[in-house]
C-alpha cells in the first residue's frame, strides 16, 4: 500500500516530533497516538528533507515482523524499491556487527548461532561432562542460564544453587566458544562486550549511525539501553519512542525506568507527547487516565479523542466463573446481531488458564472463535495428557492414550519395547499381566499398571483429581520439563482442569468418568475456526491490537492482579499497566467482568474480591449488571446459569466456623471450609457428595 509523504496529514505533536532532529529526542507516545507513523515520517523527513544518507540512519525495534512494516513504509513514503539504511531488531543489528568484527573477542567470523534447540542440546553435553544428574530437564537448565545471562531475578528449583548454576554458565559458555557458536543472548552480550574493550569498533560504529531512531524503548532491558548509550556518543540525533504506560514485560527483563532514566543519562533531552488517540471514544480513554494516573514515576500523559460517540460501558459481577462466562457470550450474541463482526471483538484475560470457561460458553452457544497466540484450552499439550490418564482409567483398552502417557514422567520405554509388548494382547494394558520378568522396563510396566488400577477403584468425586495427580506425579514431571512463566502457565491450566471436574460434579446427578469424558469430549469438538471468528487471548497477546468491542475479564484480586504481585509495588505498577494496555484496546464498547468466586491452584472454591483496578475508574461512565464490585455479595439474587447447586432448607441455628465437622439431614458428614456473610452460608466438602453452598441454619455441628 502506497502512502503520501505529505506533513500535513500529521498533528500539531506529530509533526514537531517529525521535524526535531538535532540533539536528544524523548517521543512519550500514548496508545493508539500514532508512534509508527512518526518514526516512518522522521526517517523518510531525514532522507528527504535534510538529504541523510540512507545508510547513516539506524532504526531499531523488537521484531522482525515490526521491522519489515516500518521499512515497507519508508520505503513507500520515499517511493524507493529499497532503503538500505538499517531498520531492524537489536538481534539482526548485532549479527551484522559480529559478523564483521567477532575476531576480536576469539571467534572466526563464520562462527554459528545456535537456536534455542540447539542451545538445549549444548546444555544437555554440558550436564553430561560435569557428570551432573539434575531432576530438571536440559530444557529447564538452558531456560535459567539465559536469564543469569541476561542479568533477571529468577527463582531457583531447590536442588539446583547459584554456585553450582555459575558453574554450569560457565563450562556452556567455554562450550559455545571453543566450538565457534554464539547463542541468541550472546548475540546482544558480545556486541556489548566488543563495544566495552575495543574503542575503535564503537568509534566506526558510532560515526557510522549519527541519526539513531529506537521503538518501543520501554521494552528495552539493560543490555539493550547500554548499547544504544555507546552508539550514539557521538550522534547528531538520537531519537526514541516509547510509553512506560506500555511496559508490561517486566518478567522477560524489561525495564519500565530506561524511559527516566534516559532523561537523566542524556543532556538536554526534548520530550514531546503524543496524546491525541486514534483509536477509542473519549469515555474509554477517561477511564483508561484515571486508572494509569495511579502509577508514580511515569511521565504525565493525558490521551484525548475527537470521538465523541457513545458506546456500550458496562461492569458485571457473577456469582462463579460460569456466571461471567454466559454474560459475555450472551453479551457477544448480542453485539453480533447488531452487526458486529465476531473478528471485532476480544475476550481478554490476564493468564491462559482463564480461557476455559469462555471457550466452553462458546461452544455451547455455536460462537465462532480463535485463541489468539495460543492453544484452545483443551488442545494444550497438559490437558491432552491428563485426558489420557482419564481416558485409559475409563477404558484401558485404550491404547492411543497408553502411548501417550507410559512415559510421563518419562520411563524410557520406546517404540520398540511397545512393539513388543504388543505381541502378547492386542491391549497393551492387559499385556502388561503377560509380560515375564526380564522383559525391558518390567517393573516400570508393572508399577504403571498398578497406578491405573488404584485410580480405576478410586470413586469418582473431588478427590478423585488430586489422587490422579499424586499417583502420576504429573505436577512433578511438568517442573522437570518446563521453567518459570512457561511452567507456571502450565500448572495454572491443570488447576483450572481440576475446576472443571469440580463443576462436573456438582451439577451432575450421579457423575461418573464416563460422562465427564463425554461432556469434555462435546465441548472441545469444536468446526473448523471460521475466519471470522471471536477473539480470546491474554492481554500480552493484546498489545498492539485494536477491536470494536473489548471485554476485559477475571477482575479479581489475585487474578487480576495476579496473587505474585501483591509483594511488591512494581509489581502492582505492572498489572495496572496490564489494565491500561487492555483497556485501550477498545474502540467502541468497554465490558469489565469478574467473579465472586473462583477456583485456584489447589483450592476448589475461593470467595474472590473484585479487582482494586474497578475502584481507580469512574463507575459514573458505566452501567452496573448482576453484583456491583462496591458491595458485598448476596448470594441469594444470583441466577446460577452455571448450575452449581445453592441448597434451601430450613433446620435448626448454629454458629459454625472453618474446620468445623458438620452433618446434613440429606448429604451426611461434611466439614465446613469457609463460611461467608456472618454465617449464614457456609461451603461445605462432604465426604460423598463433595462441596455443597447451603444456609448455615441446614446445619448440625458435630460435638
Amino acid at each position: 500500500m502506497s502512502e503520501d509523504f505529505d506533513l500535513s496529514l500529521l498533528n500539531s505533536a506529530q509533526k514537531e516530533a517529525v521535524l526535531y532532529n538535532n540533539g536528544n529526542l524523548l517521543v512519550s507516545a500514548g496508545a493508539g497516538s500514532g508512534k509508527t507513523r512518526v518514526i516512518a515520517y522522521k526517517i523518510a523527513y531525514l532522507v528527504k528533507e535534510l538529504l541523510v544518507p540512507q545508510q547513516n540512519i539506524l532504526a531499531v525495534t523488537f521484531t522482525n515482523k515490526a521491522a519489515g512494516e516500518m521499512k515497507e513504509r519508508v520505503e513507500s513514503l520515499l517511493e524507493l524499491n529499497y532503503f538500505f539504511g538499517q531498520i531492524s531488531t537489536f538481534h539482526s543489528f548485532c549479527l551484522r556487527v559480529l559478523r564483521k568484527e567477532a575476531h576480536y573477542l576469539g571467534y572466526s567470523l563464520d562462527f554459528a548461532v545456535c537456536d534455542s534447540y540447539d542451545s538445549v542440546q549444548i546444555v544437555k553435553e554440558v550436564l553430561k561432562n560435569m557428570r551432573l544428574r539434575l531432576k530438571e530437564k536440559p530444557k529447564v537448565v538452558h531456560g535459567i542460564i539465559s536469564a543469569y545471562k541476561n542479568g533477571r531475578k529468577t527463582s531457583l528449583p531447590k536442588d539446583l544453587s547459584s554456585d553450582l548454576i555459575n558453574n554450569v554458565i560457565e563450562e556452556y559458555n567455554n562450550y559455545l566458544k571453543n566450538n565457534n557458536l554464539m547463542d541468541f543472548d550472546d548475540l546482544l552480550l558480545n556486541t556489548l562486550q566488543l563495544f566495552r574493550e575495543n574503542d575503535s569498533v564503537l568509534d566506526y560504529y558510532a560515526s557510522n549511525y549519527p541519526f539513531i531512531l529506537v521503538d518501543e524503548f520501554q521494552d528495552t532491558n539493560t543490555v539493550q539501553y547500554e548499547l544504544i548509550k555507546r552508539l550514539s556518543k557521538n550522534s547528531i540525533h538520537l531519537c526514541v519512542v516509547g510509553d512506560e504506560d506500555q511496559s508490561i514485560y517486566g518478567w522477560r527483563g524489561a525495564e519500565y525506568k530506561n524511559v527516566s532514566r534516559f532523561i537523566e543519562d542524556f543532556e538536554d533531552v526534548k520530550i514531546i507527547k503524543l496524546e491525541k488517540n486514534y483509536r477509542s471514544t473519549r469515555e474509554i480513554l477517561k477511564v483508561a487516565n484515571s486508572v494509569i494516573s495511579n502509577n508514580p514515576d511515569r511521565i504525565e500523559k493525558k490521551l484525548f479523542s475527537e470521538r465523541e460517540e457513545k458506546g456500550e460501558m458496562v461492569i458485571f459481577g457473577g456469582l462463579t466463573p460460569g456466571e461471567e462466562a454466559e454474560f459475555v457470550a450472551e453479551r457477544v450474541e448480542e453485539l453480533i446481531e447488531s452487526g458486529e463482526l465476531h473478528s471485532e471483538i476480544a475476550i481478554l484475560y490476564r493468564a491462559n488458564y482463564l480461557s476455559r470457561h469462555f471457550e466452553d460458553a462458546f461452544v455451547k452457544r455455536g460462537i465462532p472463535y480463535r485463541v489468539v497466540g495460543g492453544i484452545r484450552f483443551y488442545e494444550r499439550r497438559e490437558i491432552k495428557d491428563i485426558l489420557a490418564f482419564l481416558r485409559l482409567v475409563n477404558n484401558t483398552h485404550d491404547n492411543v492414550s497408553f502411548k501417550r502417557v507410559i512415559n510421563l514422567p518419562k520411563r524410557g520405554i520406546g517404540e520398540k519395547t511397545l512393539d513388543k509388548l504388543e505381541q502378547y494382547s492386542t491391549s497393551l494394558f492387559e499385556a502388561i499381566d503377560l509380560i515375564p520378568e526380564n522383559f525391558p522396563k518390567f517393573k516400570f510396566f508393572k508399577a504403571f499398571k498398578e497406578t491405573i488400577n488404584n485410580l480405576k477403584q478410586a470413586e469418582f468425586d473431588l478427590n478423585f483429581f488430586d489422587l490422579l495427580l499424586e499417583e502420576t506425579q504429573y505436577i512433578d514431571f511438568l517442573k522437570s520439563e518446563y521453567f518459570g512463566h512457561e511452567l507456571e502457565s502450565r500448572i495454572e491450566n491443570i488447576y483450572e482442569f481440576r475446576n472443571a471436574v469440580k463443576e462436573y460434579i456438582q451439577r451432575a446427578e450421579n457423575p461418573s468418568l464416563k460422562e465427564f469424558l463425554d461432556s469434555i469430549s462435546l465441548a472441545s469438538d469444536t468446526d473448523e475456526i471460521s475466519k471470522d471468528a471471536v477473539n480470546l487471548m491474554t492481554i500480552h497477546a493484546a498489545k498492539g491490537l485494536e477491536f470494536n468491542s473489548v471485554f476485559v475479564v477475571g477482575l479479581e484480586e489475585g487474578v487480576f492482579p495476579t496473587g505474585q504481585s501483591f509483594s511488591s509495588l512494581e509489581g502492582i505498577e505492572e498489572e495496572r499497566r496490564l489494565i491500561y494496555v487492555a483497556i485501550t484496546r477498545a474502540k467502541t464498547n468497554l465490558f469489565l467482568t469478574f467473579s465472586r468466586s473462583r477456583g485456584f491452584g489447589d483450592r476448589y472454591f475461593e470467595k474472590r474480591t473484585p479487582s482494586r483496578f474497578l475502584k481507580e475508574i469512574p463507575i459514573e461512565k458505566f452501567s452496573i449488571s448482576g453484583f456491583s464490585p462496591f458491595s458485598s455479595p448476596d448470594y441469594s439474587s444470583a441466577s446460577y446459569s452455571s448450575k452449581e447447586k445453592i441448597i434451601d432448607d430450613s433446620e435448626g441455628e448454629n454458629k459454625l466456623s472453618k474446620g468445623d465437622t458438620v452433618i446434613h439431614s440429606r448429604y451426611g458428614e461434611g466439614t465446613v471450609m469457609n463460611v461467608l456473610d456472618g454465617g449464614s452460608k457456609v461451603i461445605v466438602k462432604f465426604k460423598r457428595v463433595g462441596i455443597k453452598i447451603l444456609k448455615g441454619n441446614t446445619l448440625k455441628k458435630e460435638e
